[in-house]
């Protein structure tokens, strides 16, 4: 009796998981988006670097990670190999981070076992071990709640969609649901779902550094209503949390020491959050104010400013931009002085800042549509494949 239960559950399970794929079924394959490749090519790189193995996806020419002066042995190509250049160069000493190589190597496993079919099956997997985690804290049957759960998801949301993109957003919904679940019912938890909810959380939080943010603002919350309510029966949830904030942490250490030995210097982060300020209008109030004698590198480009935050950063050839036209060296001072150029920002304007700020999340909160292919032919020359 008990193995026919068993194997009633894992028939079940399976279906579930085939439902919340059916995106990618209809389409006939996983969905590819526009940064799929910058995180498969990542984990490639790491590939090539440890075994000298190169993929179809692995960079040629100046951008290889194969080739002389790296410290990995391998044949320089010939000038009819070289591809043009990149806003992520080895040759100029200017990896980015930001795509992270960790969700590279998941998109990687499903390259090299054919068709990212397992990718998506992992992601799968990841939402139905999340909401039997649900259910559990809930002290609920996982059968047959899981079945109207897991339909009411394929029929009503956008959930499957987001399983079947080859991107890791899909991980910011088991961000907030396992920081929910640890911060308000950790108290009741047993170390299954402990465990469980750290292998969660600590994947979100290196696949994408939002993620990172999003845990450590739930963690801040429930530290604060802890504080409120004078109890601190759930700590064993929020060291949960906390240790996943230290794997992504340590993990990003781990990938800049690796990129600064291979490469020769450390990963540059492109400075998202100058770009947004810049767009928001505070930012750039603040460089038409102040600049040249703030003394930041971006006042170089005053002239050609205000552009929208994707143009700021990855415009290439005619198109005003800044970031990717810049130098290499320019590139990594603008990376430098993001966070202190947005704090100089906050400080000057700050009720400025916060109103563009909750007007973006009410957007956010707003939005829904996919917009992300109704790109007019001069955004599709902002972005790339490559």
């Amino acid at each position: 009796m008990r193995t026919v239960v068993i194997l009633r559950s894992l028939l079940l399970s399976a279906v579930c998981l085939v439902v919340l794929e059916w995106p990618a079924l209809y389409n006939g394959q996983p969905i590819f988006f526009f940064d799929t490749t910058a995180y498969i090519r990542g984990a490639d790189a790491g590939v090539q670097a440890a075994f000298h193995h190169r993929s179809p996806w692995s960079l040629s020419g100046d951008n290889s990670i194969e080739q002389k002066g790296t410290g990995i042995t391998g044949e320089q190509p010939n000038a009819s190999s070289v591809e043009p250049g990149s806003v992520s160069s080895i040759k100029d000493k200017t990896v980015l981070t930001g795509r992270s190589p960790f969700y590279g190597a998941l998109l990687y496993l499903g390259e090299v076992s054919g068709g990212f079919w397992l990718s998506i099956g992992l992601q799968s997997l990841s939402m139905l071990i999340s909401l039997i985690l649900l259910l559990r804290a809930a002290r609920l049957p996982i059968w047959p709640e899981l079945i109207y759960m897991v339909a009411v998801l394929a029929v009503g949301t956008s959930a499957p969609f987001f399983v079947s993109f080859l991107m890791p957003d899909f991980f910011a919904a088991i961000a907030i649901l396992g920081s929910a679940v640890l911060v308000g019912a950790g108290e009741r938890l047993e170390r299954v779902d402990f465990v469980g909810w750290f292998v969660l959380l600590a994947m979100a939080a290196m696949f994408h550094d939002s993620h990172v943010l999003i845990i450590g603002v739930m963690l801040s919350l429930g530290l604060a209503r802890n504080l409120f309510r004078s109890s601190w029966a759930n700590w064993r949830g929020a060291a949960v949390l906390l240790l996943a904030l230290f794997v992504a942490v340590l993990s990003q250490v781990a990938f800049g020491a690796v990129v600064k030995r291979v490469v020769g210097a450390a990963p540059v982060r492109p400075p998202f959050l100058m770009a947004r300020v810049i767009e928001d209008g505070p930012g750039y109030r603040y460089l038409k104010d102040t600049c040249p004698g703030s003394g930041f590198r971006v006042c170089d480009f005053i002239g050609r400013l205000p552009l929208p935050a994707d143009q700021f950063l990855w415009a290439t050839g005619t198109d005003p931009g800044v970031f990717a036209q810049a130098p290499p060296e320019t590139r990594r001072e603008l990376s430098a002085e993001q966070y202190r150029f947005v704090l100089a920002v906050i400080k000057r304007d700050p009720w400025g800042e916060i109103g563009v700020v909750l007007r973006d999340a009410g957007e956010q909160l707003s939005m829904l549509r996919l917009v992300e292919f109704q790109y007019d032919d001069y955004e599709k020359s902002v972005f790339s494949l490559k």
